[in-house]
C-alpha cells in the first residue's frame, strides 16, 4: 500500500481564554490524496485539567463534497462526518445544536455539503496531537478548504444562549 500526502501542515493551538484561535490550509484533493492536517494542542501546565473545544471545517469549493474524519497520530478514528447536517455517531450527534449555535453566531459559515466536527478533547501539559482526514465523497477529486478553530465553548454557548456540550 502506497500512502500519498496531498498536503500535510501542523499547527500548534495554544489553548487561550475566551477567544477563538484558527488556522486553515487548501489545496486539490484526489481519490488517491486526501488532504491531511495537523494541529497539536498544547496547554499550560497550571491547568492540567482543562479540555479543549476543537471545531473542523472541511469546506468544499465549487461544489466538491468532501468528507472530513478526526484521528488521533497512530491513526484510531475519533469522530468523522459527511454533510454538516448530517452528524456521525451519538456524540456528533448530541452536539450538532451546538454547531449549529457556532453557525448561527456567525463562527463558521459551511454550505450544506460541507464536513463539520465539534470535538473536547483532552488536554495534557505536553502537547497532544491529531489530524484531520479530508477527502471527496465516493473518492471525487476537487479543491477543499481545511480550518481548525480552538475555541471556547463556554463564552460562545453563554454568549449565544445555547446549549452547553
Amino acid at each position: 500500500m502506497r500512502l500519498v500526502f496531498a498536503l500535510l501542515f501542523v499547527s500548534t493551538l495554544a489553548v487561550a481564554d475566551d477567544e477563538i484561535v484558527a488556522t486553515s490550509l487548501n489545496g486539490q484533493v484526489t481519490s488517491s490524496t486526501p488532504m491531511i492536517g495537523g494541529v497539536s494542542i498544547a496547554v499550560d501546565t497550571n491547568d492540567p485539567n482543562l479540555d479543549v473545544d476543537l471545531l473542523v471545517v472541511a469546506a468544499g469549493v465549487n461544489n466538491f463534497d468532501p468528507v472530513l474524519e478526526l484521528r488521533t497520530l497512530n491513526g484510531n478514528l475519533l469522530f468523522e462526518n459527511d454533510d454538516v447536517g448530517t452528524p456521525v455517531g451519538t456524540v456528533q450527534q448530541q452536539r450538532q445544536s451546538i454547531i449549529q449555535c457556532y453557525i448561527n453566531a456567525g463562527i463558521i459559515n459551511p454550505q450544506p455539503r460541507d464536513s463539520v466536527i465539534l470535538a473536547t478533547l483532552p488536554a495534557v501539559p505536553t502537547s497532544t496531537s491529531y489530524l484531520a482526514y479530508m477527502r471527496g465523497f465516493n473518492g471525487t477529486t476537487g479543491q477543499g478548504i481545511l480550518t481548525f478553530l480552538q475555541v471556547d465553548s463556554d463564552t460562545v454557548l453563554r454568549l449565544t444562549n445555547c446549549p452547553d456540550i
